[in-house]
């Protein structure tokens, strides 16, 4: 550990500790925050597929039915937009800390790779395997379960959607009043232009493919790290 020169012997074994319980500190603080972000979001995913899960299912069933009125549609048109809003709503309330916990996941990764390719015997010690494979054990597992609940809400959209296309098949069949057919159109348009998704801070989609984009970033990383430390 580097201590500057203007410490003097007696106090160097004091900022030693100092250093080492700060830096435990920063440690501990910023694994509680990514914790609590990663929980947060979790929540708030699975609620929002939850709810475009219902409204699916309602549609499928209106469909099944078959009852169709002004009201009704009214109504979808009311519950499609509420939530629509609240999923856009969640997405920028969390996307800022999704963008940051997706940042120290990656971080992660690189420190993994690095210490996987690296040929430096001070990193083949037993605590830094250990903390390594803990590292990267925990950032998998975040991945996976940001990747699978972002994709259930876009999957759910695109169900919505799927449901809204066979409802309006089958509503046009029965010539309904003009009244009723400007307001299904209103709500067909809205549904069909709907974007779905939740992102980290605005910038990528939260789904399944991300992890193959950082998977090859990953891997093109460890190559270019191997072939230099071979140098």
């Amino acid at each position: 550990m580097y201590i500057p020169s203007f410490i003097d012997e007696n106090s160097k074994e004091s900022f030693r500790n100092i250093v080492v319980v700060c830096i435990i500190a920063t440690f501990g603080l910023g694994i509680t925050a990514a914790g609590f972000a990663f929980i947060l979001c979790w929540n708030l995913y699975e609620t929002m597929g939850k709810l475009a899960q219902v409204y699916a299912e309602s549609l499928k069933e209106k469909c099944r039915l078959m009852t169709w009125n002004v009201e009704a549609i009214v109504d979808d048109l009311s519950i499609f937009k509420n939530l629509a809003f609240r999923l856009n709503e969640t997405d920028e309330a969390v996307n800022a800390y999704v963008l940051l916990l997706y940042g120290a996941l990656i971080s992660g990764f690189f420190n993994t790779v690095s210490v996987m390719v690296t040929n430096d015997e001070n990193y083949n010690t037993p605590p830094i395997i250990v903390y390594i494979f803990w590292i990267f054990l925990t950032a998998t597992t975040v991945l996976l379960v940001m990747s699978y609940y972002g994709s259930n809400i876009s999957n759910k959209g695109d169900e919505i959607k799927r449901q809204m296309v066979e409802y309006s098949d089958k509503f046009v069949r029965f010539s309904p009043p003009l009244s009723a057919m400007q307001t299904f159109h209103f709500l067909f348009e809205i549904i069909m232009k709907a974007n779905m998704v939740v992102t980290g801070g605005g910038i990528f989609v939260i789904n399944f493919g991300l992890i193959l984009s950082i998977a090859s970033v990953m891997v093109t990383y460890g190559v270019l790290i191997l072939q230099l430390d071979q140098k």
